[in-house]
């Protein structure tokens, strides 16, 4: 992980300011994923009529 731990910053993202830190990045990575997994979830839903629970 480093000396800074998850509030060190990796690299600065292009077209924007302000460094992201790696808590920021993980966490943004773990948000899109559970959105992106939702909206998949509910197209097989809509395609086979089976719900998951």
């Amino acid at each position: 992980m480093g000396r800074g731990g998850w509030d060190q910053v990796p690299a600065r993202l292009q077209g924007r300011d302000e460094p992201r830190t790696l808590r920021w990045v993980i966490a943004q990575m773990a948000s899109e994923t559970a959105r992106h997994a939702g909206h998949a979830d509910i197209v097989r839903e809509l395609i086979d009529g089976a719900s998951g629970r």
